[in-house]
């Protein structure tokens, strides 16, 4: 088990190996990021426990999250992370954020919110990284196929995809 994992289990977080375990992938893409004072973005933060995993792996890192739900009381005081209220779908929200060199959307698991967040943070900043969590939870038709043909590289040209999960 990776540190990641280790993490996301010990916070309660869906993304460990206790659920989803997209922390093996996560751990590819961010362990070189480790030590960078790089700016996390994660879309939907429910009751803070990957934000307290990303804060405790990312040691220097900047954390915002967006979440449609006031911030919960563990991250009231955390250092480094900062709470937007607000919307996935809602440009004014999205640009409240500014740059970001991560992105990970964990947000309404929407087909149309996803591509809609995509294309709006797209044409906003120049991510190293971008994830979409759960992309078949509540996917319309055949959404995952679509986003690979044409999501990433329509919307976001600037990205190499590296895989889907």
């Amino acid at each position: 088990m990776n540190e990641l994992t280790a993490l996301a289990n010990k916070h309660g977080s869906d993304k460990g190996s206790l659920k989803h375990n997209y922390t093996e992938h996560y751990f590819k893409y961010l362990e070189p990021y480790k030590r960078l004072p790089v700016h996390l973005f994660e879309i939907g933060v429910d009751k803070g426990a990957s934000i307290k995993m990303w804060l405790d792996f990312l040691p220097d890192a900047f954390i915002t999250g967006l979440d449609l739900l006031p911030c919960p009381e563990c991250l009231i005081s955390a250092g480094r992370y900062t709470h937007v209220q607000g919307s996935q779908i809602v440009v004014d929200d999205l640009r409240s954020v500014g740059v970001c060199c991560i992105i990970i959307d964990d947000g309404s698991h929407n087909y149309a919110d996803i591509f809609y967040t995509l294309g709006v943070m797209a044409v906003m900043i120049n991510c190293d990284l971008y994830f979409v969590e759960d992309l078949g939870a509540k996917r319309a038709g055949n959404a995952m196929a679509d986003l690979k043909r044409y999501g990433f590289k329509e919307l976001a040209p600037q990205l190499a995809v590296k895989e889907f999960v």
